[in-house]
């Protein structure tokens, strides 16, 4: 159960990132923003699958 409130909790960081930078009319850097969760998850995924030796050349 701590894995489901730990996640809740990450979620809840990252909607309040995105709703500061659309407060503060920041909208241009909304997709580094999401560019950056995109690749931060893709690691994690290929970290924890048999298709990290295949990354390293990438």
């Amino acid at each position: 159960m701590s894995v489901l409130r730990q996640l809740a909790i990450r979620s809840a960081t990252v909607a309040e990132v995105f709703s500061f930078l659309w407060q503060r009319k920041l909208w241009w850097l909304i997709p580094l923003a999401l560019l950056m969760l995109v690749m931060g998850i893709l690691f994690l995924l290929v970290q924890v699958s048999s298709v990290a030796p295949g990354m390293y050349p990438l």
